[in-house]
């Protein structure tokens, strides 16, 4: 079965300080990406987290076939 979906894709994620805004806590900082891998195959995932300072993170990680 040929692959379908995207290989490349950019997730924004926005800006919210640790305190949060006006200390609501719904609003607390956070980060997350949620990756579902709905075909048969396994996938090597890698992302690439870019920071406000010139830190960035390399991750490689496996999504494991749900079907």
């Amino acid at each position: 079965m040929a692959a379908i979906g995207s290989r490349i894709w950019a997730i924004p994620e926005g800006y919210i300080p640790s305190a949060g805004i006006a200390g609501d806590s719904v609003l607390a900082s956070h980060e997350a990406a949620c990756i579902l891998n709905a075909g048969y195959v396994g996938a090597e995932v890698r992302l690439t987290l870019y920071f406000s300072d010139p830190r960035i993170a390399l991750l490689t990680t496996l999504a494991f076939a749900e079907k």
